[in-house]
């Protein structure tokens, strides 16, 4: 493989690191690019990454840092191919190891509040049931003072927030859901 073809490849590789990262957060890809400039010991404060949403990175041929278009200087030797390399292949475990670090806490935790989101759904409905079964029970037995008292108390109360509540609760049950069945399908 010549040394366009290497670059190339190194090039492409580490934008997946970056587009990985951003998909987890933005300080997750200010720590990768952070890992990549400590390997390359480049001349770049965090001040030229952070306020931007989005980054363009890459390694030149001359060893150089790219970054949103502007060359940063570098510790690699000018025209050492393999000293670029071995440094990205420094930075490829660090980021390997920090991202399926990050993943794994990102996927339990986003699984954990979307379970939780389930079982908080169904004490609502629970609860809904219970409501009604009340309501029908005081109608049915010609409680009337109940029955106008929660008509008139109880319902606007609980009506208005729990809508907003349960309906922001059920689309995120339901993309949860769609998540689940769409990584099953992939199997």
């Amino acid at each position: 493989m010549n040394r366009m073809d290497q670059l190339k490849e190194i090039n492409n590789k580490l934008k997946d690191y970056i587009n990985e990262s951003q998909f987890i957060s933005n300080k997750c890809r200010n720590k990768i690019i952070k890992m990549l400039i400590e390997t390359f010991s480049a001349s770049i404060t965090s001040e030229d990454y952070v306020k931007f949403a989005n980054v363009d990175v890459s390694i030149k041929e001359d060893g150089k840092i790219s970054l949103r278009g502007k060359d940063y200087d570098t510790a690699v030797k000018s025209n050492d191919i393999s000293d670029i390399v071995n440094r990205f292949d420094v930075f490829k475990e660090k980021a390997d190891a920090f991202l399926s670090n990050k993943n794994l806490s990102f996927d339990k935790l986003n699984n954990f509040s979307n379970i939780i989101n389930i079982i908080v759904i169904g004490l609502i409905f629970l609860v809904i049931i219970a409501i009604s079964i009340i309501a029908i029970k005081a109608i049915f037995s010609g409680n009337l003072s109940f029955t106008i008292w929660f008509i008139v108390f109880i319902l606007p109360t609980i009506i208005p927030s729990l809508r907003n509540n349960i309906s922001d609760r059920i689309m995120q049950a339901k993309n949860y859901f769609k998540k689940i069945i769409k990584r099953y399908n992939k199997r």
